[in-house]
């Protein structure tokens, strides 16, 4: 039984203690949420990033996530309730996980906003015409 707390604390301790690669502006990066991200990125793209890439992506979802839960708080609230009931048997302990859904779902809706609101026959032609 002892053995079980000893590796159970253990497990936990070396889980919060990661090294912190980057902090700076309000944000910081420990090569956990790093290793953790390359992998999630891995297994939705297919693709290998390296880790000045990872570590680019992390900062832009974190500063992303901050503006909008200081200058739209109620959106990040609902979309965390929208991102409960379509991942129900993914944990949300581990923020970069739930950071990078949130951000994945911010992306597609203003992406699918521009689209539907803004996107027009003009752009259309401009994008055939450029090389």
């Amino acid at each position: 039984m002892v053995y079980k707390i000893i590796i159970i604390s253990l497990f936990f301790f070396n889980i919060s203690y990661s090294n912190i690669i980057y902090d700076k502006n309000e944000n910081s990066v420990t090569e956990l949420e790093l290793n953790t991200y390359i992998e999630l990125y891995q297994k939705s793209f297919n693709q290998n990033l390296n880790k000045n890439k990872a570590l680019k992506d992390i900062i832009l979802i974190k500063n992303t996530i901050n503006f909008l839960k200081k200058n739209n708080p109620d959106f990040i609230t609902e979309l965390d309730e929208i991102l409960k009931l379509q991942f129900k048997n993914i944990e949300f302990e581990t923020s970069i996980i739930k950071d990078y859904l949130r951000f994945q779902k911010i992306r597609n809706e203003f992406i699918s906003d521009y689209f539907q609101n803004q996107f027009n026959f003009k752009d259309l032609e401009i994008i055939f015409l450029s090389k």
